[in-house]
């Protein structure tokens, strides 16, 4: 299923690349043109918002926020194109639209925040950063659909916003970081799953996969206590 979405979502990139292409090189820039760029614009965004959804689709900690962002996504991108074509009287349609792109925003940037490679010691970025994020969905939805937002609600948007990008910053710092080297005193002896094969960040000895929840216990030993251990290719 990931593949075919994939597929399709690359498929609708290239669509809108070439609608772009098409209203740019037009010998006019009238409104059925700048209709056509607005569309493709808007494919463009909501293919990248699913992608990133879909980039975390099969972890189980993601399951709710990657599947929220693909369909978010996927049908705020419907009726964005639909309200650039047919321009609905009612202010009610673009607050909806407003609304799931939103939800698909959020799902995927909560999507890649559970892709990131943590230290134990870094891993605190991970929660704050996302109920930083679920309380920005909230206040700005209780701006889209409030009928006189006040200053303070704006400002605490503001702010919220401010928290939220520097998590994610040092969130992505952090990842980039330790996939070329990891940090002093962090040890990462046991580096994948056993039973998901879903990558991990653990000491040896008892321990819990945050992707499946399966405990285990692993032990080190030296290379000549295990004359017989070796590793095949399957």
């Amino acid at each position: 299923m990931g593949r075919i979405a994939l597929r399709v979502l690359l498929g609708s990139i290239a669509v809108s690349c070439l609608l772009g292409i098409y209203a740019v090189l037009a010998g006019h820039f009238g409104e059925f043109e700048g209709r056509v760029l607005a569309t493709s614009l808007a494919i463009s965004a909501g293919s990248v918002l699913a992608m990133a959804s879909f980039a975390a689709w099969d972890l189980p900690a993601a399951r709710v926020p990657s599947r929220v962002g693909v369909i978010a996504s996927l049908i705020g991108l419907a009726m964005v194109v639909l309200g650039i074509w047919t321009e609905p009287r009612g202010d009610w349609a673009w607050q909806l639209a407003g609304s799931l792109c939103v939800l698909g925003i959020a799902g995927a940037h909560i999507s890649l925040l559970l892709l990131a490679r943590l230290a134990p010691a870094q891993n605190w970025l991970r929660p704050a950063a996302m109920a930083v994020e679920v309380m920005l969905v909230v206040a700005i939805l209780s701006a889209i659909w409030g009928k006189h937002p006040s200053d303070s609600l704006f400002q605490g948007l503001a702010v919220l916003a401010i928290l939220g990008s520097g998590l994610s910053l040092a969130t992505l710092v952090f990842h980039l970081v330790n996939r070329v080297a990891p940090p002093p005193g962090a040890v990462a002896e046991v580096c994948f799953c056993p039973r998901c094969g879903k990558r991990l960040w653990h000491p040896a000895g008892e321990v819990r996969c945050h992707h499946c929840e399966e405990c285990y216990f692993i032990e080190l030993r030296p290379r000549g206590d295990l004359p017989a251990a070796i590793a095949r290719e399957t």
